[in-house]
């Protein structure tokens, strides 16, 4: 429905490739497993948000939980990056 809307649908596809063009730059610097990694879980964070703060999904024990977990895996992911 909400791709009847040209704007929406051309600001939705630049967001996608902006996004893609963050990762190639993200590689250049870190392993490509570490970069998707990253990328895929603040894509989910940033997904979870909107839900809750703009959809009015429930905000629950489980679901901070859930996010402190994904910040921690990304957190660690890139502290290894460092290391051989």
């Amino acid at each position: 429905r909400n791709w009847e809307n040209a704007w929406l649908s051309a600001l939705v596809i630049a967001v996608l490739l902006g996004s893609v063009f963050m990762l190639s730059l993200a590689i250049e610097g870190i392993p490509l497993g570490t970069a998707y990694a990253i990328w895929t879980g603040l894509g989910t964070l940033g997904v979870a948000a909107w839900g809750i703060l703009v959809l009015g999904e429930a905000a629950t024990v489980f679901r901070a939980l859930g996010f402190l977990f994904i910040v921690a895996g990304v957190a660690l992911l890139k502290l290894q990056t460092g290391h051989a």
